[in-house]
């Protein structure tokens, strides 16, 4: 049943009413010793484990703050519950069943094998996620046991990658120089910065040859000279 309000359904009506949203505040990313975070991986998820799933499931954690400030509402020592269960699932279906072995030792693979419990590996790894969280500090307990808020959302910039403009080929098209290598001479005070839209970059198509040449369609071009300011840095 939809209710009404005027004759006009109850969700259109309240597009028309003045609201304000407050802009969510984000915490810090977590600012772990990395030889604390790599013992923590070592010592909990198996010994083959790649970069890219150790990745995925940082990010996982940093991303689903919500998540993590219901699981630890209910269970304020950690351990599995069934929202840390919705994680590790979503986790598991992500990175795929051999991705998803290397986040167990030897030992508990085994174990794994020969358990008859229902979803043991999801219990499992829900329990490692939840020792994970504490460890980045994303718990929402003081010292005292005592529950302080809803996690906020994790900013992310302190994590951003650096973007530089090269050119495509790493030698020297030009006919006649043997594809030599080529040099850069400029003093970095002299290279100038860019303030750049970064989902815009996707639409950009280079063409290099002795000088950097961009072609870009004309509704991507009007777009950039309204959004996108150069900044040049002058030495």
């Amino acid at each position: 049943m939809v209710l009404t309000s005027f004759g006009a359904p109850l969700p259109l009506a309240l597009l028309f009413i003045p609201h304000v949203v407050a802009s969510p505040q984000f915490a810090s990313f977590p600012s772990i010793p990395f030889k604390d975070f790599s013992d923590f991986i070592l010592g909990n998820f198996g010994p083959t484990i790649s970069l890219s799933t150790v990745i995925t499931l940082l990010l996982s954690m940093t991303n689903n703050t919500e998540l993590l400030s219901l699981h630890f509402k209910q269970a304020e020592k950690g351990g599995s519950t069934a929202w840390m269960k919705c994680l590790a699932c979503a986790i598991k279906e992500k990175l795929g069943s051999d991705a998803t072995q290397t986040l167990f030792s030897a030992f508990e693979l085994s174990t794994l094998e020969t358990t008859t419990t229902r979803d043991s590996d999801i219990t499992s790894l829900a329990k490692k996620l939840s020792q994970f969280s504490q460890i980045l500090d994303l718990y929402p307990y003081n010292q005292k046991w005592k529950f302080t808020e809803t996690l906020n959302p994790i900013s992310h910039n302190s994590i951003q990658q650096v973007f530089l403009i090269f050119p495509r080929s790493s030698v020297c098209l030009t006919s006649g120089c043997n594809q030599s290598s080529l040099k850069q001479n400029t003093r970095s005070r002299d290279i100038p910065q860019v303030t750049f839209i970064e989902e815009l970059m996707s639409t950009i198509m280079y063409n290099y040859s002795q000088d950097v040449v961009v072609t870009v369609e004309p509704y991507i071009m009007q777009i950039m000279s309204a959004y996108l300011h150069l900044r040049i840095q002058k030495p």
